[in-house]
């Protein structure tokens, strides 16, 4: 037996003398080899999507989030139309579903009257287009058997 130096964490320790012409560097253990390779081709870099928390990248593949939840908030499309409403991206509003989006005409509405939607009132599109949100197209009723009387009295 040989004794050589670790690579990795300077530690010594016995090898059989065959090794000595395979290989010119020495590890004690595999996290020590991976831990030297690792170092050497990782670069920091922060995560895309928060900002904060130190990503490694690997030199062969472009790895920018901290995690999977950080990769779908980046991905996630920035609107959606679902039954009809343009859906955008707003997890701080409250009433924001379960995937993040807010209905876009909501947010219209509160830019227009400057304060929030109170949980009882309906926004009404005038001309019954959902994806025209433009501020003279929209209306508010304080309850939805308001917007209901309303429609049962013009349609």
């Amino acid at each position: 037996m040989i004794t050589v130096k670790c690579e990795g964490c300077s530690n010594h320790f016995n090898i059989f003398p065959y090794r000595l012409k395979r290989t010119r560097k020495f590890f004690c253990k595999y996290a020590c080899r991976k831990g030297v390779e690792l170092h050497k081709k990782h670069l920091e870099i922060l995560c895309l999507s928060c900002g904060l928390v130190p990503v490694k990248q690997r030199s062969g593949r472009d790895v920018r989030f901290c995690s999977s939840v950080c990769y779908g908030n980046n991905v996630k499309k920035h609107f959606i139309i679902k039954k009809g409403y343009k859906r955008v991206i707003n997890k701080t509003h409250h009433k924001v579903d379960a995937k993040g989006y807010v209905r876009e005409h909501l947010l219209f509405m509160e830019q227009k009257l400057g304060r929030l939607l109170k949980e009882c009132e309906v926004v009404h599109h005038v001309d019954g287009n959902k994806l025209n949100n433009s501020p003279n197209n929209l209306e508010v009723f304080s309850s939805q058997s308001e917007h209901m009387k309303w429609h049962r009295n013009n349609y």
